[in-house]
């Protein structure tokens, strides 16, 4: 039961904005509207508010940052020899090394998290090291992202290093957590707080980010063209949603790590593939379809997949 209400909510509001999307109530406009607001403006209140002030026990959101860096790193190399292993081309591999590594941690990995630990005695304890811990893996994230897909399509150049910066610099997400973690470290040991009006503000940013992102996760789903490459996109959803975790558990176990810290690095791991994988190989010409249909088919593996990670916890 406790793994059915933990991802219940999760996956039935994902569910919601496939439905809505289906029956015309949720259209393109719509859930474009949707994403952007998430994008800009929701998701990096809710990072910047969560991280900025996240107090989790001494150590623990070290280790689980360790734990998470560590697996995106080993699994972009198993990224890497699997596309070997498949004959992917040059202009495929960016794609599906996103694909393995850049899991959904905001949008889903983030709320199992919340909901598997909150009738626990550690529930503040998970959410403020999944907070600590999303900012530097998210900022790892953009960073392999924006440089394995120009790489994989064309040779680097002095424009294309301009293009590749320019992305990051203005990468809202990636901002916020920067900024997160610079207020973590240096203001928030000194008690420097957000003025109330702002910390609620950022936080009511939050609470709506989350069901939005959700349907629009779910709308994706149903709308995002799926085209052909089935074992390649279903090769690149189980790297990521089945390899990745394990890889997580046999990390914590060599490097000693406690429970907690090693349930929240796990399953943010387990997170199935970003949605913003198949916006980023669209605006920076990687396979697009690989992209997308790796989102679609890691959603519902991770559904098991994310099951037994709980079950093992």
């Amino acid at each position: 039961m406790h793994i059915v209400n933990t991802l219940g909510p999760v996956f039935l509001i994902i569910a919601l904005g496939a439905v809505l999307r289906q029956r015309g109530f949720l259209t393109a406009e719509a859930v474009g509207v949707i994403t952007r607001a998430c994008y800009w403006i929701g998701l990096p209140a809710l990072l910047l508010v969560k991280i900025a002030l996240a107090t989790p026990p001494p150590g623990a959101a070290a280790a689980a940052t360790h734990i998470l860096v560590l697996g995106t790193l080993v699994m972009l190399a198993l990224g890497l020899l699997a596309a070997r292993l498949l004959g992917l081309h040059r202009g495929q591999v960016g794609a599906f090394l996103q694909a393995s590594f850049r899991g959904n941690l905001a949008f889903v990995g983030l709320p199992v998290v919340i909901f598997a630990y909150t009738d626990g005695p550690h529930a503040e304890a998970a959410e403020a090291v999944a907070s600590l811990a999303l900012g530097p893996t998210i900022v790892l994230f953009n960073v392999l992202s924006v440089l394995a897909l120009p790489l994989s399509t064309h040779h680097l150049d002095r424009a294309s290093i301009k293009h590749m910066l320019l992305k990051l610099a203005g990468n809202p997400l990636l901002i916020a957590c920067l900024a997160g973690m610079l207020w973590n470290r240096f203001l928030l040991p000194r008690e420097i707080l957000f003025p109330a009006t702002v910390e609620r503000t950022l936080r009511l940013l939050g609470d709506f980010t989350l069901p939005m992102a959700l349907m629009s996760v779910g709308s994706a789903l149903v709308s995002t063209p799926f085209r052909g490459a089935l074992r390649t996109t279903s090769t690149a959803a189980l790297l990521k949603t089945a390899i990745a975790p394990a890889v997580g558990f046999l990390l914590a176990h060599l490097m000693g790590a406690g429970p907690l810290e090693t349930g929240v690095a796990v399953i943010l791991l387990a997170a199935p593939t970003a949605v913003a994988s198949y916006v980023l190989a669209e605006q920076l010409g990687g396979d697009s379809a690989i992209s997308a249909g790796s989102v679609v088919v890691s959603t519902v593996i991770s559904i098991v997949t994310l099951s037994a990670v709980i079950a093992c916890l």
